[in-house]
């Protein structure tokens, strides 16, 4: 079967070119051999967080320092594209959301600054608005409530965090311990999120929730005025907005907070970016893994491992979001570096010795910046030795060089934006010694 378009990947970067050349009628297939790593992220869309140079410095503007980060690091992805695209893409990535049910709150500009289930204060620029309220800088008290077995989530350990970092900043308010309910769960369900999550879809555990809240809370004697802070498990449907309901049963302002390796806000963005996928006519195979790409001039064929026999599919472009050394799309072994869909050079981040950095060190890291080089429409830069082979490939997300997600706190901002650039300009054809660009910023 042919296709104008395929992604080789069911992350944000995957997905969000499949809508974004969708939009631009092109006929598009996403091959993923799993779910995609969406899920694996706190459901928080970070831009920018820190800048390479000054990890200590947690930053709120967002717009200012992507551009000083521009101007400075010319490899960088954000570099690649253009502020223009980045700016699209937040936009984009909003209305694509709340066509879905899901609402975000940000503008991409300034950062959110946030609280983990571990107490530490993070920086991020779109978050659910079952999250938005619980920026540490907001004043008034809030009370932190956890739940008996849910053992990555600890009330003393967010409220003594959120704590240090208001008293520094001089912020009016304190965040208490409230201390844990029971919920009456199997011993593997209660440590569970995803699982919590599920059973609260049912209207009548939801309710047994709010009881137990009630007691609880009224055991404090807090004013109306107090937030509730919640570990994120109140329901796995990303169309219905349990907090907001729970706020009104409880007569008081609740948000959550992420817990766990497979977040619940992250399972619900997943959900929703797929769903807009299929909703926009993409066709969607999940669990395939790619045995095997071949590129030409004119077309590239795709071959998977289907049950019965491999199938093979053709393309006129080829996108990668294959997810960089933690999603497979790179590997590294004692010969070097390999990209694993085409054999696509791989660029590193240099000789130097990660084993002397030490396990917390902020630098970063030569093996996170391991990637494919890519030119400013996202195409390998060894296009000009073989345009016949690479023209029509593009690169996005984390298979991309010269960034290090983990330090900056960019990941699904990087896969976001140049997701979105890929998907767009796959409405475009590219012939050999021509580029026909999207807008200035990628020319």
């Amino acid at each position: 079967m042919k296709y104008e378009v395929i992604a080789i990947g069911a992350g944000m970067a995957g997905i969000i070119a499949a809508c974004a050349a969708r939009d631009k009628g092109k006929k598009v297939l996403v091959l993923s051999k799993g779910q995609g790593c969406t899920n694996m992220t706190s459901g928080t869309v970070d831009v920018l967080g820190y800048q390479p140079w000054e990890q200590q410095r947690c930053l709120t503007n967002i717009k200012d320092n992507v551009q000083r980060l521009i101007k400075k690091k010319a490899d960088h992805p954000y570099s690649k594209i253009g502020y223009k695209f980045l700016e699209e893409s937040l936009e984009y990535f909003l209305n694509t959301a709340s066509e879905m049910g899901l609402e975000y709150k940000g503008d991409g500009k300034r950062n959110f600054l946030l609280v983990t289930s571990y107490g530490f204060v993070r920086p991020t620029a779109l978050v659910p608005t079952s999250m938005a309220g619980g920026d540490v800088r907001n004043e008034g008290e809030c009370l932190v409530i956890g739940m008996e077995g849910l053992l990555d989530f600890s009330p003393k350990m967010v409220a003594d965090g959120a704590n240090r970092f208001r008293e520094k900043m001089g912020i009016k308010g304190k965040w208490v311990n409230g201390g844990l309910i029971n919920l009456g769960l199997s011993r593997t369900k209660r440590s569970n999120p995803l699982a919590i999550a599920k059973w609260l879809d049912k209207e009548e555990n939801f309710n047994y929730l709010v009881r137990e809240l009630k007691l609880l809370i009224s055991g404090h004697g807090m004013g109306k005025e107090t937030a509730i802070v919640l570990p994120a498990v109140l329901g796995s449907k990303y169309q219905q907005d349990l907090t907001a309901k729970l706020s009104i049963k409880l007569q008081h302002p609740v948000f959550e907070i992420p817990v766990g390796q497979l977040t619940v806000p992250g399972y619900r963005l997943n959900n929703m970016l797929i769903d807009s996928a299929a909703k926009k006519g993409a066709d969607i195979q999940l669990g395939t893994p790619v045995l095997e790409v071949k590129t030409t001039k004119e077309t590239m064929t795709v071959t998977i491992d289907a049950p019965g026999k491999p199938v093979v599919y053709s393309c006129e472009k080829l996108i990668l979001a294959t997810g960089g050394v933690f999603g497979g799309g790179i590997l590294k072994d004692r010969k070097g570096y390999e990209e694993t869909a085409i054999g696509l050079p791989v660029a590193t981040g240099g000789n130097k010795n990660t084993n002397s950095m030490g396990l917390l060190n902020r630098e970063e890291q030569p093996y996170s910046l391991a990637g494919v080089a890519v030119n400013k429409d996202l195409q390998p830069s060894v296009l000009y030795k073989d345009f016949n082979k690479y023209g029509q490939v593009a690169i996005v997300g984390a298979s991309l060089a010269g960034y290090d997600a983990a330090v900056e706190k960019s990941g699904l901002g990087v896969a976001l934006a140049t997701g979105y650039a890929a998907g767009t300009l796959a409405g475009y054809h590219y012939n050999q010694g021509e580029r026909r660009c999207y807008n200035e910023a990628s020319c």
